[in-house]
C-alpha cells in the first residue's frame, strides 16, 4: 500500500519538490480515506484542518451565495488536490466540496503543511501560482454564471411582454371602441400581475 502511495504522489505536480524519502515521510504523517460518491467532505464556511490529495475518483467544487443557492465551480479529478488555501491562512472553507464518484484521499494536517512550506521554497511557488489559478478561474465561473442569469431573467420578460402583446391584439379585433380596448386590456394586465404576486407569496 505504501509503494502505491508514493508513486501516486510522486506523480502529482503538488510534491514535485520532494525527493521520495521526503514523500515518505508525509506519508507517515498523514492518513488515506475512501468515500463514497455524492458525500460532502466539508461545506464552505467550515474550520480547515486538511489538505486533501484525490488519488482516484473526483470531486466538485461547489459555490454558495447568499441567498442560499449553489453553483458548481470546477470539478477535479486525480492528481489534482484542494483545501490549500484555507490552510494556509488558518481560515474557513471558500468552498463546498462533494465527491462526484466513489473516491480515495490522502490528508495532511494543517501543521505537517505549514512544515512542508517551511522547508520547500519551490513548494511554496508551486501553491501560490496554484491558488492564484484556482481564483481566476473561480471568478469566470461566478461571473459567467451572473451573465447566464441575467440572460434567462431578460427573456423571459420579452416573453411576458410578447404574450400581454398578443392578448391585447387578440382582443382587439372583439372589440369594437377605443375605449373598450384600452379597459379590457387593463384588466387582462391586472389580473396577469396579481397572479404574479401572488405565486411569488406562495413560494
Amino acid at each position: 500500500m505504501r509503494d502505491t502511495l508514493l508513486k501516486s504522489l510522486q506523480d502529482i505536480s503538488f510534491f514535485h519538490h520532494f525527493d521520495e524519502q521526503q514523500i515518505l515521510s508525509l506519508i507517515e504523517q498523514g492518513t488515506t480515506q475512501k468515500i463514497a460518491a455524492n458525500t460532502i467532505l466539508f461545506h464552505q464556511g467550515d474550520t480547515a484542518d486538511s489538505l486533501y490529495v484525490i488519488i482516484s475518483g473526483g470531486v466538485r467544487v461547489i459555490g454558495e451565495d447568499p441567498q442560499g443557492g449553489t453553483f458548481e465551480l470546477s470539478e477535479l479529478k486525480a492528481g489534482e488536490f484542494f483545501g490549500e488555501l484555507a490552510l494556509i491562512d488558518g481560515g474557513t472553507r471558500s468552498a463546498t466540496i462533494e465527491t462526484s464518484e466513489d473516491s480515495e484521499f490522502f490528508m495532511l494536517g494543517r501543521e505537517v503543511f505549514i512544515q512542508m512550506l517551511t522547508q520547500s521554497p519551490g513548494l511554496l511557488s508551486e501553491i501560490l501560482s496554484d491558488i492564484s489559478g484556482k481564483i481566476r478561474a473561480s471568478n469566470e465561473k461566478v461571473y459567467h454564471e451572473i451573465l447566464e442569469q441575467q440572460k434567462i431573467q431578460s427573456e423571459m420578460e420579452l416573453e411576458r411582454h410578447r404574450s400581454l402583446s398578443q392578448m391585447v391584439a387578440g382582443v382587439a379585433h372583439e372589440i369594437n371602441t377605443p375605449l373598450g380596448i384600452v379597459n379590457v386590456t387593463a384588466s387582462m394586465i391586472s389580473e396577469n400581475l396579481n397572479t404574479d404576486f401572488l405565486s411569488h407569496i406562495e413560494d
